[in-house]
């Protein structure tokens, strides 16, 4: 990502592009919704541009007030927040939810930024997919169900089925079950489960008056990420490392590029350390 940017124009292929990028951050992060609102400065509102997963057929063009809940917090805060319980938490805005016609438990913003300038937030709804494990045995007695995973018992999974929500890499490998009755127990087959890490991301360059850069990442948690930049895109590129970081778990990195400073202009990259 460059630090110097233009806006985008205001057209149609400017809607087709942002409903992409929603489309895509929702099957990447295995979420229920994702949305795009651009900040109204004159009716301090934040307008729905791009809806994907629920909602989608009815939020676009919408309005909410720009104060109000979790997005306007990271709109004012020029700050991206993650919650894995939004539903406790004081700022959640129950009321604005409900109207939308979706209520998550679980919410990730970000801040929308190009240099000082709030242009809107990216907003991640309920993130991470259910993983469902299934079993049929049949027995003349009552059966008993013991799940495992990596072959270490799973705590009070005694049931048929396996529920695993919001899935993340933590998850990936093996599971299997032992069903018991009276009469002897079978293993099932081994189910494997395999959880693709969080393309990692930038979404937001803002500069600071003395010619630092403020930057906003994104990845998967708990993994560790190198931030890179250089001043020239043409080949071969000299792509040096700028900072180091292993996320926490909101997957969320916010960074100050001080040696911004010396350079002209700067564009950036973030990968997956080795």
């Amino acid at each position: 990502m460059s630090a110097h940017q233009e806006p985008l124009s205001s057209d149609d292929g400017r809607r087709a592009m942002l409903q992409s990028i929603v489309a895509l951050v929702l099957a990447v992060f295995g979420a229920k919704a994702c949305s795009i609102m651009r900040f109204d400065e004159k009716s301090r509102e934040l307008v729905f541009e791009a809806v994907a997963g629920e909602g989608e057929d009815t939020l676009v063009g919408r309005r909410i007030p720009a104060s109000t809940g979790i997005a306007g917090w990271s709109l004012a805060s020029e700050e991206p927040i993650s919650i894995d319980d939004v539903l406790s938490h004081p700022r959640f805005d129950r009321e604005v939810a409900e109207q939308t016609g979706y209520v998550p438990t679980k919410l990730t913003v970000f801040p929308l930024l190009y240099g000082e300038e709030s242009l809107g937030v990216l907003s991640v709804l309920d993130a991470g997919a259910t993983a469902h494990f299934f079993v049929s045995a049949t027995a003349c007695t009552p059966l008993a169900y013991q799940w495992f995973f990596n072959c270490l018992i799973l705590t009070n999974e005694t049931n048929c089925a396996l529920v695993i929500a919001s899935v993340d890499p933590t998850n990936s490998g093996n599971y299997f079950v032992i069903a018991s009755a009276s009469g002897g127990s079978t293993t099932s087959a081994v189910a494997t489960l395999t959880v693709n890490l969080i393309p990692p991301g930038i979404t937001g360059v803002a500069a600071n008056v003395d010619g630092s850069f403020n930057l906003n990442l994104f990845g998967t948690p708990g993994y560790t990420y190198i931030l890179e930049a250089t001043t020239n895109l043409f080949p071969p590129g000299n792509w040096l490392s700028v900072a180091t970081n292993t996320l926490g778990t909101n997957g969320v990195w916010q960074f100050t590029d001080t040696s911004a400073t010396n350079f002209p202009q700067q564009f950036y990259r973030l990968k997956l350390a080795p």
